[in-house]
């Protein structure tokens, strides 16, 4: 077979996909905005069932590349481009304004960062981790774009695609292009994207080329790395923790091996870490007392609240009661995971590790690439730890930064199934047609339950374009000097609290709800001289 003919078709019609996905977003844009003023869930009911149908197609697309052993590092890294941009990218781009609620707030402190760090504006997380707000500052002033298009078109798919590339090329290093391709497909489907204007992006990024720097030990990656660290160390107070469990790790693995993997040393992580102690504890980080007495509450086993991390652990709470089939079917995807894993492990203890002592061939077992595997998957037990240790130990509002250090265990996961199917060391050729088979169904459910939890929960925190026009006017006309408490939403966080079944009126909290082009208000009034709400209503005409 010519694998260069094949090779080109298989990009051709990856291209193909794309250009037919946004064909299919263009014509049936009306009918997708227009639903999502009535459908809770709007965005899985607006592209099913052809986003699925497509995404399958990408599916069967990457086994022809696995089968046939296809390489070419440019034809990898393309093909999980347009993967990326055709599954995570689909809710920024019919957004029309912004993607969380957070990106609202970015953006302000963004373009009013000079009166933010003069302490004109109490912000208290610009003020402590300024790095991501300086870039966002720099480009609106240079480029004269606006922040909300720059998110959509720019940096959100920019970062998606980065993400995923810098986990490729690290992979690559460790293993080879085969391995590295697999785990970052197979990894897609796993991930928590909360890619938007906000640090935690940015830090992503920076997490990743830090590590990335580590695979080569030439005078200008050192440099690089200590630079980008000290830019990760200002943009979050997250990211820098979990770049040093990584470092920490790794260092051990060479230390114990003696395999110069990667240029890691103890000079690296003393500086990150020194780095970040310094400016958790400097002036200007407001946030530092909060975030040790976050870490010594975990440290020190003070409190436990089994029940929160129940809720995001069992999927009882996650996204909404009324549709826990949503939610089974993402329980079922990460259960299959488990399975995987299960029969990876097994496997292995059955027909290396019993191999290996009843032929007393134990060096089977000190295989480089064997033991890298297994440390691989113990990286993401680790960080799994650290996920449930979060929600167990951290507080109420934890459940926030779950993804933080969730996505990187299934990252790593994903290198120790891609390594594993990679190389089957299985004699009997049935039971390595049926293990593969497995492998493949165990794919198409993971990229087919994916967009169900993924787009319904883009349903509530995806924001139209008449947000910003609803907020505005409810800034002019209904002034929150008369209330005790006012609250914005979209119609979509609305629906959220509907669904969720939230009564408010149980609280004595008096509900008003205004309607503006697409978008809903709710004035929550406890004590009022007068109802401003109609006042709103009347004024609006």
């Amino acid at each position: 077979m010519n694998k260069n003919l094949l090779r080109s078709t298989i990009l051709a019609f990856s291209t193909f996909l794309s250009v037919l996905w946004i064909f299919f977003m263009h014509i049936n844009w009306d009918y997708i905005q227009e639903i999502r003023h009535s459908d809770p869930i709007w965005l899985v009911n607006g592209v099913w069932p052809w986003i699925h149908i497509i995404i399958i197609m990408y599916v069967l697309l990457f086994l022809i590349i696995v089968k046939y052993d296809l390489k070419g590092k440019i034809f990898h890294l393309i093909f999980i481009a347009y993967l990326v941009l055709v599954i995570d990218a689909t809710p920024y781009f019919l957004s029309t304004l912004y993607r969380f609620p957070d990106t609202i707030n970015v953006v302000h402190a963004s373009v009013l960062l000079p009166e933010v760090l003069s302490d004109s504006i109490d912000l208290s997380y610009p003020e402590s981790f300024p790095g991501s707000y300086m870039l966002f500052h720099i480009v609106h002033l240079l480029a004269g774009i606006d922040l909300f298009a720059f998110s959509r078109f720019i940096f959100t798919p920019l970062v998606l695609i980065s993400m995923f590339v810098f986990w490729y090329l690290l992979t690559e290093h460790l293993f080879d292009s085969r391995v590295a391709f697999i785990s970052t497909v197979v990894a897609i489907p796993t991930q928590i994207i909360e890619i938007s204007l906000t640090p935690n992006s940015l830090a992503i990024i920076l997490t990743l080329i830090c590590l990335f720097s580590c695979v080569s030990d030439k005078w200008n990656t050192k440099i690089l790395f200590y630079i980008v660290a000290i830019v990760l160390v200002s943009t979050h107070a997250i990211h820098p923790i979990v770049l040093l469990v990584i470092l920490a790790f790794f260092y051990s693995y060479i230390r114990i091996t003696k395999l110069n993997i990667l240029d890691i040393t103890w000079k690296k992580i003393c500086f990150v870490f020194l780095s970040w102690i310094t400016w958790i504890f400097s002036p200007s980080c407001v946030m530092g007392a909060g975030i040790i007495e976050t870490l010594h509450r975990m440290l020190s086993l003070e409190s436990r609240n089994w029940s929160h991390a129940s809720t995001y652990t069992v999927g009882t709470g996650n996204l909404a009661a009324d549709y826990v089939w949503i939610q089974n079917l993402t329980m079922f995807k990460y259960e299959l995971y488990a399975l995987v894993l299960a029969v990876i492990i097994v496997c292995d203890l059955y027909f290396i590790g019993f191999y290996a002592f009843t032929t007393n061939n134990i060096n089977m077992l000190k295989e480089p690439k064997l033991i890298m595997k297994y440390f691989m998957l113990l990286l993401g037990v680790i960080f799994s730890t650290i996920t449930l240790g979060n929600l167990i130990l951290g507080g109420s509002d934890t459940q926030n930064i779950i993804s933080r250090t969730l996505n990187y265990s299934l990252l790593f996961v994903s290198i120790f199934i891609a390594s594993s199917f990679n190389s089957l060391n299985i004699p009997s050729k049935p039971l390595r047609r049926t293990i593969k088979g497995f492998f493949i169904v165990f794919l198409l459910i993971a990229f087919a339950t994916y967009p169900f939890y993924s787009y319904g929960r883009d349903s509530y925190i995806n924001y139209p374009t008449s947000q910003e026009v609803g907020s505005n006017f409810f800034r002019d006309h209904a002034p929150d000097d008369n209330l005790n408490a006012v609250s914005s939403y979209t119609k979509a966080a609305y629906f959220y609290q509907m669904i969720e079944g939230r009564d408010d009126e149980e609280s004595n909290v008096r509900r008003s709800t205004v309607y503006v082009n697409g978008w809903y208000s709710m004035n929550y009034q406890t004590e009022v001289s007068h109802d401003v709400s109609n006042e709103v209503t009347s004024s609006f005409g």
